[in-house]
């Protein structure tokens, strides 16, 4: 009896009944949903997409309790489906080609429906199935580097399909409708509203000059269509109303930096000017050696609510020792490489710089960061690793690393501060490795 697209379409009539003051699209939608009630819901797997928001849409209308009933059969539904190994259910498994299979599809018609269900019947249970449902899809689905979602996953070979753009107005909408009706303080809230961004910033990266989308988002050769446009019109202003997104965030960090006297904003509008920006990025360690013959690169991570206070403590510790630093970060996630400048044909240039370079790690782990980011700890940052833990914690460490690499051949006189339990020699290793001694490897 029902498709994906049936619940939206009702929902659609129902809204727009309300908003003309027009009776007979309810009546309608009423009608419809309540002979699918008289025959008994919840007969087969098939209705996992069956129209379950838009049944508590009409009960809080009309309060008649058959149809809250008949939702509650449809949530238990949902429950009996067996999930994948990642937790997301597969709700065709009575169909042998599909068994193993989610579709990107399938985010709207499932999360939004119990979260309102959690909504109305006051019961976290239900908010936590409509989580769980999203979230795992979402791990799944959605794309790391671009935001947007791939059409499905199998579980025997992983995403299948193109980034197709109905499906990421489903998710869309999965994504907004879920969010607009759960608790603030819900512990999937962060990952889902997370999620919520990127697939946003995906989508404005991709959007054609018309408005629309490609039906496969990233090849410019298919056509332009007009249903991922009309959802996200839709779901944007949802999102706007239920503080998931903000108005014009591009012109807000606008202002926001032209108040603190940037002198130049630049936002990228395409991908070329996106990779113009990141070659910028790219080239600023090499651009550093052109006003300063050395330079210690640092690489700290820091809360990125902590970065104005962060760096503007680098700018004090620059003035007060004479040591220059140049700040290139990736702010995004919090990662630092400050680089900090000396000349070494100066005696004790490089011994000041070395001691900038402490301190800004200092400032790193008292600001609730650590002394790295990304690039782990060598021979440089052993010292300061005391810093931030305790010599049981070193200790503890260290066992795990004894007892896979008890000759101390692996990076040996890196991490720990000073030679701990299995002998390890700080420093660079002296005489022929344990490899070549074997016949295993050569020195070239």
């Amino acid at each position: 009896m029902w498709g994906f697209g049936e619940g939206i379409a009702l929902r659609g009539l129902m809204r727009a009944g309300e908003a003309v003051g027009d009776g007979e699209p309810h009546g309608f939608v009423n009608a419809l949903l309540r002979a699918y009630v008289g025959r008994g819901v919840a007969k087969s797997p098939e209705e996992h997409i069956a129209p379950g928001a838009e049944l508590l849409m009409l009960y809080e209308q009309t309060g008649d309790t058959s149809l809250l009933d008949a939702a509650l059969g449809l949530a238990r539904m949902h429950a009996s489906l067996p999930a994948n190994r990642d937790g997301a259910r597969m709700h065709r498994v009575d169909l042998p080609g599909w068994r193993k299979q989610i579709w990107v599809d399938c985010m709207d018609a499932e999360a939004p429906f119990l979260a309102r269900l959690g909504n109305i019947t006051n019961d976290e249970n239900y908010f936590n199935q409509a989580t769980d449902e999203l979230t795992a899809y979402a791990r799944l689905l959605q794309d790391e580097a671009t935001g947007l979602f791939h059409h499905g996953y199998e579980e025997a070979c992983g995403v299948n399909g193109q980034m197709w753009a109905r499906g990421n107005g489903w998710a869309l909408l999965g994504l907004v409708e879920t969010l607009a009706v759960l608790p603030v303080r819900h512990h999937a809230g962060a990952e889902l509203r997370e999620r919520l961004h990127r697939l946003c910033r995906g989508l404005a990266v991709h959007q054609h000059a018309e408005g629309l989308w490609h039906t496969v988002i990233r090849n410019d050769e298919t056509y332009l269509e007009s249903t991922l446009a009309v959802m996200t019109a839709y779901a944007l202003r949802e999102a706007f109303e239920h503080g998931l997104l903000k108005r014009g965030e591009f012109g807000e960090v606008e202002r926001l930096c032209r108040a603190h006297e940037a002198f130049e904003v630049r936002v990228a509008t395409d991908p070329a000017e996106r990779a113009l920006i990141w070659r910028g990025r790219k080239s600023a360690f090499a651009a550093v050696g052109r006003i300063s013959p050395d330079y210690i690169v640092q690489d700290g991570v820091i809360p990125r609510t902590a970065l104005p206070e962060v760096l503007k403590a680098i700018a004090d510790l620059s003035t007060e020792s004479g040591v220059r630093v140049a700040n290139v970060f990736h702010a995004g996630d919090g990662n630092l490489h400050p680089l900090v400048l000396f000349d070494d044909s100066v005696e004790g240039a490089g011994e000041a710089a070395e001691k900038v370079s402490g301190a800004i790690l200092d400032l790193c782990i008292g600001h609730g960061g650590s002394i790295t980011g990304e690039h782990g700890v060598g021979i440089d940052k052993a010292a300061y690793m005391p810093r931030m833990f305790t010599d049981e914690d070193l200790d503890t460490m260290q066992l795990i690393r004894c007892a896979f690499d008890p000759v101390g051949i692996s990076n040996p006189g890196k991490i720990f501060p000073t030679p701990r339990l299995c002998g390890e020699v700080p420093g660079r290793h002296k005489g022929a490795h344990p490899l070549q001694e074997a016949g295993l490897a050569e020195v070239f």
